[in-house]
């Protein structure tokens, strides 16, 4: 006006939204409408005004699609938390048939796959009847199969008995086995009684016969 400058303030609207986008845990890849926008925490701008689909995915999580509708000029904060994928576990054994307990729970006999497992670590326990308990810890991250193996050894022995004269009664434990039986030849040793399947240890043995006087002995057995 004149020499007189004539001053103005206009105030300038953006046509685009910017939004913070955070989960957690970070690192989870940011898609807006099909079009991958960086990693969390990410600061995403020139967003179109109005509806669009958010996609945060991370591997071992569980994937979060949704709509979201941003207005030109917002500078909205989303934060999300993503939930862990769960995991499986497969377990076999050998010999096969062992049952297993994870976390001291029961879970029925091998060969056994169990889904739906949370992430984290499990004490896993392997038994069988006649074999020595395998224990182990094992760690199951999101999303993941574990496999695993357990190799139990026999504690299980075998007792092997002949007597002079044949005829004996073999007790093991309380618990009769029979007799020994003769070669044909009353001046020999008689044929071997095997007894299998006795635990490893100290074990007693009776060995008795009319007209002869008892035998009580205490073999330790060791696994063969």
């Amino acid at each position: 006006n004149g020499r007189r400058p004539l001053v103005r303030n206009v105030k300038l609207v953006l046509n685009s939204g910017v939004a913070n986008i955070a989960s957690e845990p970070e690192g989870a890849e940011v898609v807006l409408n099909g079009i991958s926008r960086g990693h969390t925490p990410v600061v995403v701008s020139e967003i179109p005004n109005g509806r669009m689909s958010l996609i945060l995915k991370k591997n071992g999580y569980k994937t979060i699609s949704q709509e979201i509708a941003i207005n030109a000029g917002d500078r909205p904060n989303l934060h999300y938390t993503l939930e862990p994928l769960p995991g499986r576990i497969n377990l076999t054994s050998v010999p096969s048939g062992a049952r297993f307990y994870i976390d001291g729970e029961p879970r029925g006999a091998g060969p056994l796959s169990i889904g739906e497992v949370k992430p984290g670590t499990y004490t896993i326990k392997a038994e069988m009847d006649g074999c020595d308990s395998v224990s182990r810890e094992i760690v199951v991250d999101n999303g993941a199969t574990v496999n695993e193996e357990f190799r139990l050894l026999s504690n299980l022995a075998k007792l092997e008995v002949r007597t002079k004269p044949s005829g004996i009664l073999v007790e093991v434990d309380g618990r009769k086995y029979g007799r020994t039986k003769g070669t044909g030849d009353a001046s020999r040793w008689s044929e071997s009684l095997i007894i299998p399947d006795l635990k490893a240890g100290e074990h007693t043995v009776r060995l008795s016969s009319r007209g002869f006087a008892e035998v009580v002995t205490h073999p330790v057995l060791k696994v063969s």
